[in-house]
């Protein structure tokens, strides 16, 4: 894997890599550096992820997915499932690299590092099967009392239904809704960090 520089203070003009606009000198920019390749400048406003200065395909999906998940995917019930399904996109990749690679390499060092890949993202598949329902408990836990009688858990699902049907609005829904996207983003934060890349 490559490295990412942040300059301060160019000192030429360069042209962006993804948008193409010029960034004039004396301007900030970002420098991706990875041998044998020509490094990679972006502007400020693109920016430049470590993920993106890489050879290895792998890294970039994996990395990709772990850093913009949450642009990617609206956090929501079922997101975990999206991501779990993109994870098991990456996998596959795997397997069929695995699966043809030479019976003498699978025992190797290449062949071992695609197990090890392998089982890793199959652990995070795994792992992204959330109850809702739990999640939905969990964060009315977060609320004042005053909010929890407005959304009682005897009826936390159906409370869900209308507010994601109807919009309800109010407050402790507004707080309820908050709770809820940030313990699925949390869970699937840590799911994701789990993975090497």
């Amino acid at each position: 894997m490559g490295k990412v520089q942040y300059i301060k203070k160019s000192r030429k003009a360069y042209t962006c890599g993804k948008c193409r606009q010029t960034i004039p000198a004396g301007s900030p920019y970002y420098r991706g550096i990875l041998n044998f390749y020509p490094p990679i400048i972006r502007c400020g406003d693109c920016g430049l992820k470590s993920y993106e200065v890489t050879g290895s395909e792998y890294s970039r999906a994996v990395g990709e997915l772990v850093e913009n998940w949450a642009e990617t995917y609206a956090i929501e019930e079922g997101v975990w499932e999206s991501v779990a399904e993109a994870l098991q996109e990456i996998y596959d990749g795997v397997e069929e690299r695995y699966e043809n690679i030479p019976e003498g390499l699978k025992e190797g060092s290449s062949g071992e590092l695609l197990q090890e890949r392998m089982d890793e993202l199959q652990g995070a598949i795994d792992e992204l099967d959330f109850d809702f329902e739990g999640i939905l408990s969990e964060a009315v836990d977060e609320l004042d009392e005053e909010e929890r009688e407005v959304i009682t858990v005897c009826e936390l699902n159906e409370a869900w239904q209308r507010y994601s049907a109807d919009g309800c609005e109010g407050e402790a829904f507004e707080h309820w809704k908050e709770a809820v996207e940030g313990i699925i983003e949390n869970r699937i934060d840590d799911v994701l960090g789990e993975l090497s890349w």
